[in-house]
């Protein structure tokens, strides 16, 4: 994976688990114990390679978890991205009538 590829998954996952939460997408429970899994393995403070005794292969070990986690959703991040690109187009297409028409009401 591209590191902006992965960014920008990063960044879906994040809008993806807001629409989960204001219950505008639903997404298969298996997504959501995969996530949940790595953000109490992340902050719970025993893991297989304690952050604090090993810092670089403590972080380490947390991203490859993150990774292999990211992997496991691609399939719904992918869904999610197709879900929101009809309304992301909408958006714009509104964005541009809106511009257009207040460069018209500004010329008269």
């Amino acid at each position: 994976m591209g590191q902006n590829k992965d960014y920008g998954d990063i960044k879906t996952l994040i809008e993806m688990y807001k629409a989960v939460a204001k219950g505008k997408y639903p997404v298969p429970w298996a997504v959501i114990c995969w996530v949940l899994f790595f953000i109490f393995y992340f902050v719970f403070p025993i893991d297989l390679v304690p952050d604090l005794i090993f810092p670089f292969f403590g972080f380490a070990d947390d991203a490859a978890l993150f990774v292999f986690i990211l992997t496991r959703v691609k399939k719904e991040i992918n869904r999610f991205k197709n879900y929101e690109a009809p309304k992301q187009i909408e958006q714009k297409i509104q964005d541009l009538k809106n511009y257009k028409n207040k460069n018209t009401e500004e010329k008269q």
